[in-house]
C-alpha cells in the first residue's frame, strides 16, 4: 500500500507542483 501512495504521489507531482500544494492545505 505504501508503494502505491508513493507512485499516486509521484504523478501528481509530475502533473504539478499546485496539485500536490492544493491538497496539502486541504489536508
Amino acid at each position: 500500500t505504501s508503494q502505491f501512495e508513493k507512485g499516486v504521489y509521484f504523478v501528481r507531482l509530475v502533473n504539478g507542483t499546485s496539485t500536490v500544494t492544493k491538497k496539502l492545505v486541504v489536508n
